[in-house]
Parts: C-alpha cells; structure tokens; sequence
C-alpha cells in the first residue's frame, strides 16, 4: 500500500566532491519527492540534486552558498519513477540533506 503522508526518504551527510546515490526507486513503484532541506558549511559551495539512471543523470536543484553558514529549502513535487535515482553533491566538506516524500504506488 502506498504512503499516506510523507516519509524520510535520506538525512545525512554528503562526501566532498563526490555525486552520491540518495535512493533508488525500486522496481513497480513510484516515489514523489516534497521537500528537501540543505545546510552548507561555507559560503561558494556548490550543492545540486539530480535525478536519472547512474550515468545519466539530469539537474534538478542547484544552489551555491552565499553565506557561512547556509541554508535552504525546496518544496514541490518531484516524480521518481521506478529504477531511477536521486542523486545529491556537494563540494565541501559536512553539507547536511534531508529528503522526505512518498511512495505513489506501482507504476
């Protein structure tokens, strides 16, 4: 049965300079991501979210700090279809991400 109401879908750090698999969708099911939260550390940090198949992928998100510390926010509605991944970077070192949503069911 699909999710009612959203659920923690990452929360954690991400490596310096490294595009990290956040989750993948698995197969028959379809996740809509809500919100997201970013803390980056240092001012001139690149943050980005992407979304594809790993080597393929497509940017959804992207923010440079402008302050030290900083933070942001996104709420929307991202559909992830099945076997996709969503995919976080960052360029310095303890960028904080949290990523919530839900699962929409088979599809």
């Amino acid at each position: 049965m699909p999710d009612v109401y959203s659920r923690l879908l990452f929360a954690g750090s991400l490596p310096t300079n490294l595009l990290t698999s956040l989750f993948v969708v698995p197969t028959g099911a379809t996740y809509v991501v809500r919100d997201m939260s970013v803390l980056l550390p240092s001012s001139s940090e690149l943050f980005n979210i992407q979304v594809g198949p790993p080597g393929s992928t497509t940017v959804v998100w992207y923010w440079t700090a402008r302050s030290t510390p900083d933070w942001q926010h996104w709420e929307g509605r991202l559909t992830v279809p099945t076997g996709m991944n969503l995919w976080g970077y960052a360029s310095g070192a303890d960028a904080q991400l949290t990523v919530s949503g839900y699962h929409l069911g088979a599809g």
